[in-house]
């Protein structure tokens, strides 16, 4: 029961706020005993109700599902962001991938040279893979100052091959706006690993045989030696 005066009755206990964040438990008017007994405690079974309790007891030991951990991939991809080599598009990005339970985060890397250049989710992957990872379950993009920027068709394929289409994807920009979808509906109907595969030609355990080739001696001439062109002296 809580009174207007904020306190609050436990069974026979009343218990209120001290000042230095402690519990301060006196026995209620009515009780005969230990009317004026007062004592500051720290409450005593916090620890022993969690570690007694079957469900609090095993949450360490429960693995947090990917969408808890989103949170975190947006602010590392937003750190990595600020790293981020972009002199010619001015345009920063970070991304974080979540493989094995760890965040990897990667930003745009430019070059003058501009197809050298490599997007922040193709550098997050590849920190994911040299730490020995091969699937990742979530992705957080950053980049765009008021519209989120989604990964470019080059990455979504990247991203795809090392996730599931239910994999959850955030893209978001720099003011905080955010859109969260998956890797199957970035990229539907995405080329796999499986296709390769399926065309891949069937071995039937015997070699194809060479070509022959030719010598200088069974040619007649020189294959290296250039036709000459007539010139005008030549009188062609």
């Amino acid at each position: 029961m809580t009174t207007d005066l904020g306190v609050s009755y436990q069974g026979n206990v009343l218990l209120r706020i001290a000042p230095a964040g402690l519990l301060t438990r006196e026995r209620k008017p009515h009780e005969k005993s230990g009317l004026a007994e007062r004592r500051l405690e720290r409450p005593r079974n916090a620890k022993r109700k969690v570690a007694a309790a079957p469900g609090n007891a095993s949450l360490r030991l429960v693995p947090r599902s990917p969408k808890t951990r989103i949170p975190a991939l947006l602010r590392a991809a937003a750190l990595v962001r600020e790293r981020a080599h972009a002199p010619y598009s001015k345009y920063p990005v970070g991304a974080a991938v979540l493989a094995g339970g760890r965040i990897f985060a990667g930003c745009n890397v430019e070059n003058s040279a501009y197809p050298l250049s490599v997007c922040a989710e193709r550098n997050a992957m590849a920190m994911a893979v040299a730490a020995g990872f091969k699937r990742i379950d979530a992705v957080a993009v950053v980049g765009g100052n008021h519209r989120p920027s989604a990964p470019c068709g080059g990455c979504r394929q990247v991203l795809a091959e090392f996730a599931a289409e239910a994999t959850p994807v955030v893209y978001a920009s720099a003011d905080g706006e955010t859109i969260v979808t998956t890797i199957g509906e970035l990229l539907p109907s995405a080329f796999s690993r499986s296709d390769v595969i399926a065309a891949a030609p069937v071995s039937t355990g015997t070699r194809v045989p060479a070509p022959p080739t030719r010598s200088r001696a069974a040619s007649g001439k020189d294959r290296s030696a250039a036709p000459v062109r007539g010139t005008r002296s030549s009188g062609r």
